[in-house]
């Protein structure tokens, strides 16, 4: 777990949204480097 979460305190729904973001975040990410790669 990182530092953020960890700041947010143990919180299962901050953790279930920490996750949420990474995952779009992950999405966002790969859908620019396809734009720009492609």
């Amino acid at each position: 777990v990182g530092p953020v979460p960890i700041a947010f305190g143990s919180d299962k729904n901050t953790a279930v949204t920490m996750l949420v973001i990474g995952i779009v975040l992950a999405i966002v990410a790969l859908v620019a480097l396809t734009l720009i790669l492609g």
